[in-house]
């Protein structure tokens, strides 16, 4: 009885709490801002971040930073680049997949994105809201980074070039255009990768898929040496990939790069910038 009654003396206090967050109009919420926020004693106002949290208000993304789930909107709203870096910004960041290409001229920084947090301990990833997802890596990948200037914000860290093309080609469902995309950022950064590097991080990675689709796109594009192909056949395992998991599915194989291409290869050609079928 008792933890009923307290229970339903504490829902005005609560209901404060998500008056003052709903007021003060943030998406994302470090903790010292919450304490900040609550006006109270450290003790007291961890207790009430916790019963928010349970009741699904907070949604905790890591140790020290929650999101805003607001109970009178249908759904979140879309957390902008800025509002992301700065609620992370304990953390150092480097942003991946659209992002980093639309910070190299390709796409919209207004695009949903992965953030690539770089941390000596891994964690699951993590939803932020409208579409951005959290993700921490092993620190000293985030030595392969590019400093860029991201409007609204400032200089940011942006995975390298190589980098984007490995995360997207791991994740084609995450990329806006999936495969295509990708293949018309090989297009856009022709003659500025650094291949070697690429191949060679692809083959230490061990991410089966990605290497059985770069493969496709490198030689396709020309752009890899035929060592560095045969590097990359060397590599594949011995089961079929398919080429962009977002889209439909296809009888089409490739066996020597072990690929259902279920995309048409004259698109994918056309996105790469090369003939089809290629010259002889």
């Amino acid at each position: 009885m008792f933890k009923h009654w307290n229970n339903e003396r504490r829902r005005p206090v609560e209901e404060a709490m998500v008056a003052k967050l709903r007021h003060h109009g943030a998406a994302l919420y470090d903790a010292r801002t919450l304490l900040r926020l609550l006006g109270t004693t450290e003790f007291v106002a961890r207790q009430r971040i916790a019963r928010l949290i349970e009741r699904g208000v907070l949604i905790r993304i890591r140790t020290g930073l929650y999101r805003f789930d607001d109970p009178a909107q249908a759904s979140s709203r879309s957390v902008a680049p800025a509002e992301v870096m700065r609620a992370c910004s304990r953390e150092p960041l480097v942003l991946a997949y659209d992002t980093a290409m639309a910070a190299r001229g390709l796409g919209s920084l207004s695009t949903p994105t992965r953030i690539k947090a770089f941390s000596s301990t891994l964690s699951k990833p993590r939803d932020l809201g409208g579409g951005w997802v959290l993700t921490l890596f092993p620190s000293g990948l985030d030595r392969h980074a590019d400093e860029v200037e991201i409007p609204g914000f400032g200089t940011a860290r942006v995975a390298g070039a190589e980098e984007t093309i490995l995360d997207c080609l791991e994740e084609p469902r995450r990329v806006s255009g999936g495969v295509m995309q990708v293949a018309r950022f090989l297009k856009h950064m022709r003659g500025k990768l650094d291949v070697r590097w690429l191949v060679n991080r692809a083959l230490t990675s061990r991410r089966h898929p990605m290497v059985h689709r770069l493969g496709m796109l490198l030689e396709m594009s020309g752009q890899a040496t035929p060592e560095l192909l045969a590097e990359l056949r060397s590599s594949l395992v011995n089961q079929y990939r398919i080429l962009d998991p977002s889209a439909e599915r296809s009888d089409e194989r490739l066996r020597y790069w072990m690929l259902e291409v279920n995309l048409p290869y004259a698109e994918v050609a056309a996105a790469l910038g090369v003939p089809w079928p290629p010259r002889e």
